[in-house]
């Protein structure tokens, strides 16, 4: 692992475990946490911090209507699984996991489309 992803990996490690959050590593560069009743996984992968949670099951939503959803959103978008679960994603860049506010962001966004969907 590169140098600027361990620094990652710590930055977001520290950023957890400063928090009220649950979590527990999952494998390197990979957490799994839950906010507000919200199962999120977090990984560092290609340069950027990726967060994805499960918010409802198939045929529940429209398809057409989560893409428009995906337009009006910031940080966050939905999209669904193979199988038709919609799922919450949103992302930042590796280098922006040492400001507090940018992950706070991300996983509040990821809360906030979570919730919207009445999940």
């Amino acid at each position: 692992m590169e140098r600027s992803s361990k620094d990652a990996v710590a930055a977001v490690t520290a950023f957890l475990h400063h928090s009220d959050v649950p979590f527990r590593d999952v494998a390197d560069g990979e957490w799994g946490l839950m906010v507000d009743g919200c199962e999120i996984g977090l990984r560092l992968h290609s340069g950027f911090l990726r967060a994805q949670c499960w918010a409802a099951p198939a045929g529940v939503h429209d398809a057409h209507a989560l893409l428009h959803a995906n337009r009006l959103g910031e940080l966050a978008r939905y999209a669904h699984s193979a199988a038709g679960d919609v799922h919450v994603h949103a992302e930042i860049p590796e280098a922006a996991v040492g400001d507090r506010a940018a992950l706070d962001r991300l996983l509040g966004a990821v809360v906030e489309a979570r919730a919207r969907l009445g999940a």
